[in-house]
């Protein structure tokens, strides 16, 4: 890490306020060691209004609970040279608010959807106009400027290889076959009679489907999204569901319809990994529920794929109400990341963050060994409106200059069926996915992989900094 420590103190300690400066520290690749308030010595950084002994103190962040925007930093008028000692804004308070989602605590039931999803009208960055802001890495980097300005610290990089950002590209495994529904078996254990009656229906109704279809197997496009970012020399990930409608627990028809028990999937996950490629789980849509079903699901999928299973992404983003307790059970099963935090209606940085940062959990006190990679963007955020591709890709590069311009991450999530024009219901999904995969792989400056790789490089330099 850096060749020097910052000596920090917390007038009003606690668990909350120590997780962020860790996570300050972590961003910028900056050694943190703090100090009690009995000030004797040189004190970098000071957060609190009474400081005993200000002569000693390069930077005071004054406290101030009420503190989430500050427009002179969002505008860029707040410069470091002009600060002579003291910060009025509470950058510290404003960051603990927007990453731990304190910003939309207290909403009334009508701010959820049917899948527990805040909806984006409801939300705080709705309210403040600020989706497209990733307000975090503004506050953040503010003060790795300051710091440099007032400490003279050398940093080491967030990203690898002299890469000023990074992309990660990933894909939801929902409906890979477009007619899996065909071999469900007639009989559904423990499933009540109406739902063997609903299934036979539909059974009926897409075998005749299949019959007249000349694009039946144009959902299968594993190989093609790899040839594609194989070519532009990229990785993915790939979240596969391993419980599917039919299966134990409470599955849902919300769940998908494919069993990766079948032959055709052992045979994809060969050919993912030998390309070096990542999996990852899908997680059921009643995963929340227990911590038991994430340690089956996640045993499941390695057991079939015979690979380790690192990361996950919520089906339907259906991470239940409680999140923390659903981000408990993530750590709980041995998860080292997730992806699961966005708004499904569009594009934007559902935090107000494009960083990696590990989940806060306010029961434990403590940051959990889980940490959340943002998405910014689902292939649906822009074809649900029926957007044409043109105007699709000047949004994905409008997005993607802000994460530039703040040294930061946005994860893509696009789905299999959708991420090759191989079949005529997603043409433009498509279309516009191998247009967005070429023009990331002609910036020489931006890091895009998959997930697994991001959470990995990001893990063994904090291991450095240990």
């Amino acid at each position: 890490m850096s060749n020097k420590t910052i000596k920090y103190v917390i007038e009003r300690p606690s668990s909350l306020k120590r997780y962020v400066f860790d996570f300050i520290f972590f961003i910028l690749g900056i050694k943190g060691e703090i100090y009690n308030d009995n000030l004797n010595q040189k004190i970098d950084i000071y957060y609190g209004n009474n400081p005993s002994a200000t002569e000693i103190i390069s930077i005071i962040i004054r406290e101030n609970s009420q503190a989430v925007i500050c427009s002179e930093i969002l505008e860029g008028k707040l410069k470091p040279e002009n600060i002579s000692k003291i910060v009025d804004f509470d950058i510290i308070n404003a960051i603990s608010k927007l990453i731990t989602d304190q910003v939309n605590s207290n909403l009334s039931d009508n701010a959820y959807d049917e899948h527990d999803r805040l909806l984006f009208e409801y939300s705080f960055q709705s309210n403040f106009h600020i989706a497209d802001i990733p307000l975090v890495n503004l506050y953040v980097n503010f003060l790795l400027e300051l710091i440099e300005y007032k400490c003279q610290l050398v940093r080491v990089p967030l990203w690898p290889d002299g890469k000023i950002c990074a992309i990660g590209l990933s894909h939801d495994v929902d409906k890979p076959d477009k007619y899996s529904i065909l071999r469900v078996p007639f009989f559904l254990k423990s499933k009540p009679v109406k739902s063997h009656i609903y299934y036979a229906l539909r059974k009926i109704k897409n075998g005749v489907k299949y019959i007249l279809d000349k694009e039946r197997d144009n959902f299968w496009l594993f190989n093609n999204i790899m040839e594609l970012e194989e070519k532009c020399d990229l990785k993915s990930t790939f979240f596969f569901a391993s419980m599917n409608a039919f299966g134990e627990y409470d599955s849902t028809p919300e769940d998908v319809e494919y069993n990766i028990e079948d032959r055709k999937f052992r045979e994809v996950f060969i050919e993912i990994l030998k390309r070096e490629f990542e999996i990852g789980l899908h997680a059921s849509y009643f995963a929340y529920k227990s911590e038991e079903r994430f340690k089956y699901e996640k045993q499941k999928l390695e057991e079939i794929t015979r690979t380790r299973i690192t990361g996950l992404r919520h089906h339907c983003w259906h991470l239940g109400r409680d999140q923390q307790r659903t981000f408990k059970f993530h750590e709980s099963a041995g998860f080292e990341y997730d992806s699961s935090i966005a708004f499904n209606e569009r594009m934007g940085f559902r935090n107000n963050i494009a960083l990696p940062y590990y989940l806060w959990n306010e029961e434990y006190s403590r940051k959990l060994n889980v940490m959340e990679l943002p998405v910014f963007c689902m292939d649906g955020n822009l074809f649900y409106q029926s957007i044409e591709v043109d105007k699709a890709i000047v949004k994905l590069k409008q997005f993607v200059a802000t994460i530039k311009q703040s040294g930061g991450i946005g994860v893509v999530d696009w789905h299999v069926r959708t991420s090759y024009p191989l079949n005529s219901e997603f043409l433009n999904w498509g279309k516009c996915y191998v247009r967005f995969v070429e023009y990331l792989s002609n910036d020489a400056t931006i890091w895009v992989t998959s997930l697994g790789n991001i959470n990995d490089w990001l893990r063994n330099r904090r291991r450095q900094e240990e």
